[in-house]
């Protein structure tokens, strides 16, 4: 009867230790402020530094020199518990801060009555590119400027813009809305003649695109967006013709504005 009571109680203190030892884990303080939980590896003698095993499984090296001190304590579960809806988590989204849109796409219309495409109407596409720098004040706010390229039937333009937008969700595909206003200047304000025409003027104008789409948050912080607008411009041309006769033209380009493009 005493070796079955000196079994079960060697028994459940081992249990006990066991769990005991599951429920602790090792402890780094730095000195800069830092505190590393995890479980300590064989530290290297060759660069004189040494390992913890943190959770997730990601190895960190840090030199004696660093350490303030070194304890052995219970697992902080609440701290563990944020780590790993962290890392669980299916995207990452920065709500402050710098942002980069880079987009292309095409600007899709119709154009009439131009005399090298006769009298009718007919549908164009033309591209566009550009590229966004700014600042996040909060998911519903961010504003930046932007420079980009774009393609009309008569001019070659390059718009400078105030650029605003707003995520209406924090969740992985969120409903993503946007407005540039600003104004676009040619890239090629003096083209050659074209043997009916010479003195070939073209001028840019005021500018604006608004429109809503969709904004895809991955994991690696990267987003990815789709959106479609409404996008007008406003551009100018003057030439003489081969009758001698002057033109001065001023027109407003309207289009649907569909783009994609990444975002971080």
């Amino acid at each position: 009867m005493k070796a079955i009571i000196s079994t079960l109680f060697l028994f459940c203190f081992f249990c006990t230790h066991s769990l005991l030892a599951q429920n602790m884990e090792d402890v780094v303080y730095l000195k800069d402020g830092t505190v590393l939980r995890g479980e300590l590896q064989k530290a290297d003698t060759l660069f004189d530094s040494h390992r913890i095993k943190i959770l997730g499984g990601n190895i960190v090296t840090f030199d004696m020199a660093d350490v303030y001190r070194i304890n052995k304590e219970k697992q902080n579960r609440e701290w563990r518990r944020k780590v790993i809806i962290k890392d669980n988590s299916p995207f990452q989204y920065r709500e402050k801060g710098y942002y980069n849109v880079t987009q292309m796409g095409l600007m899709v219309g119709q154009v009439s009555n131009p005399w090298w495409w006769g009298r009718g109407f007919q549908n164009v596409a033309h591209f566009n590119f550009q590229t966004i720098h700014g600042h996040r004040f909060h998911r519903l706010l961010a504003a930046g400027g932007g420079i980009g390229v774009s393609i009309f039937p008569r001019a070659l333009l390059a718009p400078v813009f105030l650029d605003l937008r707003s995520d209406l969700l924090q969740k992985p595909i969120t409903p993503h809305v946007y407005a540039n206003v600003g104004y676009s200047v040619p890239l090629i304000p003096n083209p050659d003649d074209d043997g009916w025409r010479r003195d070939i003027k073209i001028s840019g104008g005021f500018m604006y695109d608004v429109g809503l789409g969709i904004k895809i948050n991955t994991a690696s912080g990267i987003a990815y967006t789709l959106t479609g607008g409404i996008k007008a411009q406003q551009a100018g041309e003057s030439f003489i013709d081969g009758n001698d006769v002057f033109f001065n033209e001023q027109v407003t380009y309207q289009r649907l504005s569909l783009q994609a493009g990444i975002m971080f």
